[in-house]
């Protein structure tokens, strides 16, 4: 709710290039982007660093496909004998051959590939989604701007005066700090009591 979701997302998927073996340049990444500038994309870049506490172990979504790629690999190379087959029949052959024709859970396997396929053959490539989709996101949208804080909303001159070190801060921010420190401790002590004495 303090930052708009677009805003973090371009940072995120920026940060989602870099987890590939191929360097994508900030600025070839900005120009894919409407109305944005590679500023724009770093504004918000300590924030996510610091939602994800530092952590960048990005378990990337192919990693779990790996084994099973290079199996069909050597499959490719007739080091694991199969059936003279491609794409669908692959599939079908090697979920077999991991489960056998009558498990179960194969079968369910099968249904939720197919049933992705089919998903991904729906979805047109630049669609940019059905009217009403884009009038229900706009509409909760402007719900979303009334509810942000306003002196969150230009990441990029917060970011700026943050570079620039000027270490001068808004007396209203400060202020607005220490009263909700002092809030704080008193619902804590409405919380748990009052300290304990010793007599």
């Amino acid at each position: 709710m303090t930052y708009a979701p677009d805003t973090i997302l371009r940072t995120a998927l920026f940060f989602a290039t870099k987890t590939e073996n191929h360097y994508f340049r900030l600025s070839k990444f900005a120009e894919a982007i409407a109305n944005t500038k590679p500023e724009d994309v770093l504004a918000s870049e300590f924030l996510l660093t610091q939602g994800l506490r530092f952590t960048f172990d990005v378990r990337h979504p192919f990693r779990a496909l790996e084994g099973a790629v290079m199996e069909m690999g050597a499959m490719a190379q007739g080091a694991v004998p199969y059936n003279e087959s491609a794409d669908e029949e692959l599939i079908h052959w090697y979920i077999a051959s991991k489960f056998g024709t009558e498990d179960p859970m194969a079968q369910k396997i099968l249904i939720v590939l197919s049933d992705c396929a089919g998903m991904l053959q729906t979805i047109e490539p630049v669609a940019a989604g059905p009217t009403t989709e884009r009038k229900a996101i706009s509409a909760l949208a402007k719900k979303l701007k009334k509810c942000r804080n306003p002196e969150k909303i230009d990441l990029v001159a917060l970011q700026k005066v943050k570079r620039e070190g000027d270490g001068v801060e808004d007396e209203k921010v400060i202020k607005k700090r220490k009263m909700e420190r002092e809030k704080v401790a008193r619902e804590a002590d409405e919380l748990f009591g009052p300290g304990l004495t010793t007599g």
